[in-house]
């Protein structure tokens, strides 16, 4: 097949271009009567002259896990705490620098950037455990009273607080900085505000040679008394309700003799 892709004075068009899969190439496009076949390199191959149209590709070198390809060149990554400043080439390595102020590289790498270190942000429930160098990024952990519940690597990224267990609950286990608190419901003649690590028994007042004031329930203790002061309300409260009784009666009388009087008035 030819072609001609200019004006010209040839008495022939020109015949087109073969990529040979030898010479490491394949066909990105088709020739046509207007434009040459266009080559490029096969899948692990790489272009001699970085040209529109490929002539002919090498084979790319088998680097060492401590290297990475730079066009032609297996190159030696930098260490950690360092990233690339200069390419390998023939004749020389890689140039390496230190990582910036507040960035890091932790691996062998061969990115021209560091990574930025984290910051341990106090209103998500993290706090520095270690702070960070050129090659470790910063470790956090959660503050008191929260645990993690997302790492990354050595680092907790995320945080919930811990629960707190309700009045009538004990704690089985109190929370860590990776696990909640776990809660359990009090159960027979037994009592918990919420903050014990175990359910505590009712007082017995009888025991004590005091009158129960107030039943205990699940989330409080039974309240005692005196039996005399116990004895005392009683009566005070009886007395109060027929000091009550007595002067409502007061009222109706005088009401009603009200209303007789006004009646005689008006005969």
């Amino acid at each position: 097949m030819t072609y001609t892709d200019a004006p010209n004075g040839l008495t022939e068009c020109l015949p087109c271009s073969f990529c040979d899969p030898s010479n490491g190439l394949r066909v990105k496009k088709a020739c046509t009567l207007i434009s040459n076949t266009v080559c490029e390199p096969l899948p692990g191959y790489y272009c001699l002259e970085f040209l529109s149209n490929c002539p002919k590709a090498i084979k790319h070198s088998t680097c060492s896990p401590e290297q990475y390809i730079n066009q032609t060149e297996c190159c030696p990554m930098c260490a950690p705490g360092n990233h690339v400043y200069w390419d390998c080439s023939i004749d020389t390595s890689t140039t390496c620098v230190p990582c910036p102020a507040s960035t890091y590289s932790d691996e062998p790498s061969s990115s021209s950037k560091c990574f930025s270190c984290s910051v341990c942000e106090q209103g998500k429930g993290l706090r520095v455990k270690r702070t960070c160098t050129r090659s470790a990024d910063t470790v956090c952990e959660p503050l008191d009273g929260f645990y993690c519940i997302e790492r990354n690597k050595e680092s907790c990224r995320f945080t919930v607080r811990h629960s707190e267990c309700s009045p009538g609950q004990y704690i089985i286990q109190a929370g860590t900085s990776s696990i909640d608190t776990v809660c359990a419901d009090c159960t027979g003649d037994t009592y918990s505000d919420g903050s014990f690590s175990s359910c505590l028994p009712h007082t017995k007042c009888e025991d004590m040679g005091l009158t129960e004031t107030n039943q205990g329930i699940y989330s409080s203790d039974t309240e005692c008394g005196n039996p005399h002061t116990a004895v005392a309300i009683i009566a005070l409260s009886i007395a109060v309700t027929l000091i009550l009784s007595v002067f409502a009666v007061i009222l109706i009388l005088k009401k009603k003799q009200s209303q007789n009087s006004g009646k005689h008035y008006l005969i």
